[in-house]
């Protein structure tokens, strides 16, 4: 039975896409299969084929791949996530002791660049902050000075104690200016990024030096695969990874990203059962997010001659897996598989298909369609 994908996809897509009946041995129209009626009744059919036109198989994303035997690479799937690189952090720490004042504009996963302020600390009222005894410290040196001012000038006193007594007055301002900065310090971003962590409270006492928050630059970040103790032999086999964000269905390969596995990973000390195995990445394009978690696919040591598939060519119904062989540049066939071994992208195909055969790997989703449908394309039927 051939099947009218015309039909199948008219409720599907728009008109302007729907698709032309064509034969899978050229007929274009009923009246090239009445030309070719005797031709054709003679031919073997498969049954299921599907008929799609090339024109519209390109249209709609259809794309077929040849069957080659090839190096596939076995995976670990673990859990993971992404982290910032401990080479790109940066901690904002208090200039002085006194009180948290955050910016509003400040919370975890906010991004700020450099010179950004962070927070205020303040020790204005707080025993010891010195401000009051600076304070009178100047007015004593001006009360001092304002008294020598008119008997300097009337020759009474020298102009040496005069200008000490300038001097002092001088100096008690210049110790005020300092206490008052001392009291109300501003914490800065020292570089751009994203906000991690943030570890002091609104209202928080510090004190000098203390952590107020961690910044983590974008650009550069990690990706922290969590391996069970049990796959501890194999962690001298990996090569390389790729993973999934739970926020998204893309998967991004490690080598793509320009990373590479961390020096150490295989030796890292186990934590809670599990091992930490870390790759550098390049957030160029900053697509990742810091802390995001991740299905990640360890890479180890790739087998050869394996016939495999992308993984947007199988179809599974019912827990069996198909695929759509191309039998001509107009017509398709499901065909049952049997996989083995699967990876981020990719899965073996133990048996079902043979090299050189040319399989659907993309635009599954129309097939299906109109292979379930159960509609005879036109003309094409043998009981005449």
């Amino acid at each position: 039975m051939k099947i009218n994908l015309h039909i199948a996809l008219s409720a599907a897509i728009s008109p302007l896409v729907a698709l032309s009946l064509v034969s899978c041995h050229g007929e274009k129209n009923e009246l090239a299969h009445h030309h070719h009626h005797e031709e054709e009744a003679s031919e073997p059919h498969i049954a299921g084929e599907i008929v799609l036109d090339e024109h519209q198989a390109e249209h709609l994303g259809v794309k077929v791949s040849e069957v080659k035997p090839g190096a596939f690479y076995e995976v670990l799937p673990v859990e993971g996530k992404v982290v910032a690189a401990s080479s790109a952090t940066a901690t904002v720490a208090a200039r002085s002791g006194g009180i948290v004042r955050l910016n509003p504009a400040v919370r975890e996963g906010s991004l700020v660049s450099n010179g950004q302020a962070i927070a205020s600390v303040s020790a204005r009222g707080m025993a010891g902050d010195g401000s009051q005894q600076a304070s009178t410290a100047v007015a004593a040196a001006k009360r001092e000075l304002d008294r020598l001012r008119p008997l300097h000038a009337d020759g009474i006193v020298s102009t040496r104690d005069f200008n000490a007594a300038q001097k002092a007055y001088d100096e008690a301002v210049a110790a005020a200016n300092a206490t008052r900065v001392a009291v109300n310090t501003t914490a800065v971003a020292p570089i751009s990024g994203t906000i991690i962590q943030i570890l002091a409270n609104e209202g928080q006492y510090v004190n000098s030096g203390d952590p107020i928050c961690l910044i983590a630059n974008n650009d550069k970040l990690s990706l922290l695969a969590y391996v069970p103790e049990k796959y501890r032999s194999q962690l001298g086999a990996i090569s390389g990874a790729s993973f999934k964000t739970t926020y998204s269905d893309k998967t991004y390969t490690v080598a793509d990203l320009g990373g590479k596995l961390m020096p150490g990973a295989a030796t890292a000390a186990v934590v809670s059962g599990y091992i930490p195995v870390y790759f550098s990445l390049s957030n160029a394009g900053n697509e990742l997010t810091n802390g995001a978690l991740c299905e990640v696919y360890l890479q180890t040591s790739p087998r050869e001659g394996v016939l495999s598939l992308p993984r947007t060519a199988l179809s599974e119904q019912q827990g069996e897996f198909f695929v759509y062989v191309q039998i001509d540049s107009q017509c398709y066939e499901k065909r049952r598989v049997q996989i083995g071994d699967r990876n981020a992208s990719s899965v073996e195909i133990t048996k079902g298909l043979h090299q050189g055969e040319k399989v659907v790997t993309e635009g599954t989703t129309f097939l299906r369609l109109a292979e379930t449908s159960g509609v005879k394309a036109e003309g094409h039927s043998h009981n005449h």
